[in-house]
């Protein structure tokens, strides 16, 4: 070992590094083989250094050439030593994530916030609140992998706060923060609140900032045909329920008669339907325009009367069926509700389905299965293809009427009944049909523009064709969520699924104006990893130290022959 002590220590080196650097290979094989493998190249390497010290004191006066070795010797490990322990120190360095989240030195500047961010939230002058409500599924860590992208804006400003982790069983914050869902992001101020759902980035959550600081949110409902009142009725034709659950979550309903023409071009979400008197043409141009601009749209049927948008529906790829449901009493279900007494036979409406965003939810607090009763439903019919030569829909069956009757009758007919009293069916049995019918759909819209042929002009600043009002090509889509039934009346009301619907149908729809762009990139924080690039740490290992080493070793033995 005395002659060869550098080779051997060089080797111990190169061995103990390799083994750090495949540790979880090697305890595969045994859970202390890493352990064992260390301790062994260590006390190896403890020894050349001793028994090079004992060489010395022992035969000084037989190898007076030595006396110069362990001092180069010392030199050669104590650089490879210092070297390896600045590499290690970094390494363990950049891998602390407070370190990771001031320094940013990865390659997409993950670690930090975009400019136009930073700018925003320079000038922020209202207190923002973030609290995360986490996914049902345990298994999810939803709130944990948005933990890091909310502290880079608490960081950047004061005014952000980071709230954490809403714990599910305090009822009373939940209460306060009144959430529409699981597995979102609830921001609020003094005075407003937003929800942001999905996967969160810097795009989606500087935008979500932007539109709490500086927009109320509105929620427009279409007036002048008989449509229910905002405000407390006399009878059970009202949305003052709805209204009060939407303030709650700081949404301001208004009032929009059919007489005062187009929407705002600031509306983004309208409610329109259940109305005693038919739409005309002038409405579904109303309503088509709006649509094709971007906004999104809440349909709710009477079924009692003719709605009068045929048009919209066969722009859109669905229709309402010429039938009216109601309870088929003969069923096991039906038999079990008629035992109530409750006059007229409501519609059974279940099948929550977990394809959309909104009775998802209902099925994961209630179950799919869960019944809800409504005063009377249409059904919906999906057709081939939407009427619009290029518009493209993707719609999804939300709920269904369950132990239900179809009684098909002509639109005079519907127009007689009296919602108030029980269906005379001796009058309506022709084609009567048993069974499951779909109620509610969403249509999903993509280049929802074509919609209205008027509404790609001629681009004043640029002179191009094909302006979409300021909004991208990716942009150009909106989404219509339509419910066969009424929202009030006289079973809509008492039900807490039957409340949920509208609630959840604005939460989902409304969207925030995309007022700065910030480029896709992937934001998670991520600290630096050693075992990220593998390859060029084991070249380095194996390759680069042993080289140098040897050198030195090469160097040191030159000495010690010319001593």
């Amino acid at each position: 070992m005395k002659k060869f002590r550098l080779e051997i220590s060089i080797v111990s080196i190169l061995g103990f590094f390799i083994t750090l650097l495949l540790w979880d290979v090697s305890a595969g094989f045994f859970e202390f083989l890493p352990y064992v493998m260390c301790s062994v190249f260590l006390i190896i390497f403890l020894m050349t250094i001793f028994v090079g010290r004992q060489f010395k004191a022992d035969n000084a006066s037989g190898y007076m050439h030595e006396k110069y070795a362990p001092k180069y010797f010392a030199k050669a490990l104590f650089s490879s030593i210092v070297g390896i322990a600045v590499i290690i120190g970094l390494a363990v360095l950049l891998n602390k994530p407070r370190f990771s989240t001031t320094f940013d030195v990865t390659q997409n500047k993950v670690n930090s916030l975009s400019d136009a961010s930073l700018k925003f939230l320079k000038f922020l002058k209202s207190k923002v609140s973030i609290i995360c409500i986490p996914s049902p599924d345990p298994t999810e860590s939803y709130c944990d992998n948005s933990t890091n992208m909310i502290q880079l804006y608490a960081k950047a400003s004061q005014e952000v706060e980071d709230l954490g982790q809403v714990d599910l069983a305090n009822h009373e914050l939940l209460q306060r923060v009144q959430p529409s869902g699981f597995a979102r992001l609830v921001l609020f101020t003094t005075d407003n609140k937003s929800e942001l759902t999905g996967k969160i980035n810097e795009k989606s959550l500087t935008n979500a900032i932007v539109n709490l600081v500086k927009f109320k949110k509105k929620v427009y409902f279409l007036s002048g045909h008989g449509e229910p009142s905002l405000g407390r009725s006399s009878n059970d034709h009202s949305y003052a329920d709805f209204v009060e659950s939407l303030k709650v979550k700081s949404y301001e309903s208004i009032d929009w008669g059919i007489n005062k023409g187009d929407f705002p071009k600031d509306a983004q979400l309208v409610v329109a339907g259940s109305n005693h008197i038919p739409y005309g043409k002038d409405v579904e141009d109303i309503l088509t325009r709006f649509l094709a601009r971007g906004g999104r749209l809440i349909l709710t049927v009477n079924p009692f009367k003719e709605q009068g948008l045929s048009l919209l529906y066969d722009k859109l790829g669905i229709a309402l069926a010429p039938d009216i449901l109601t309870l088929d009493k003969k069923s096991p279900l039906g038999k079990q509700v008629s035992k109530q007494s409750l006059g007229l036979s409501p519609v059974l409406v279940s099948n929550f389905s977990y394809q959309s965003p909104i009775t998802s939810i209902i099925a994961q607090s209630y179950q799919t299965n869960a019944v809800m009763l409504v005063d009377g439903a249409r059904t919906l019919k999906k057709k081939e293809r939407s009427s619009v030569a290029g518009l493209t829909v993707k719609t999804t069956d939300i709920m269904d009427a369950v132990s239900a009757i179809s009684l098909k009758i002509t639109s005079s007919q519907r127009n007689k009944l009296d919602p108030s009293k029980p269906l005379f069916l001796s009058a309506l049995k022709a084609n009567q049909g048993h069974g499951s019918y779909p109620v509610a759909m969403s249509v999903n819209i993509d280049k929802a523009s074509l919609l209205d042929p008027s509404f790609k002009k001629k681009d004043k600043a640029g002179g191009q064709e094909g302006s979409l009002d300021g909004r991208e090509a990716n942009q150009d889509s909106s989404e219509v969520v339509i419910f066969g039934f009424n929202l009030s009346g006289k079973y809509s009301k008492p039900g807490s699924v039957n409340s949920l619907l509208l609630p959840l149908s604005v939460a989902h729809l409304y969207r925030d104006k995309e007022l700065i762009a910030i480029p896709e990139r992937e934001n998670e924080p991520k600290p630096f990893n050693l075992s990220r690039n593998p390859r060029a740490y084991i070249l380095f290992f194996s390759g680069l130290l042993p080289v140098l080493t040897a050198v030195l070793g090469l160097f040191i033995w030159m000495r010690r022959r010319s001593a």
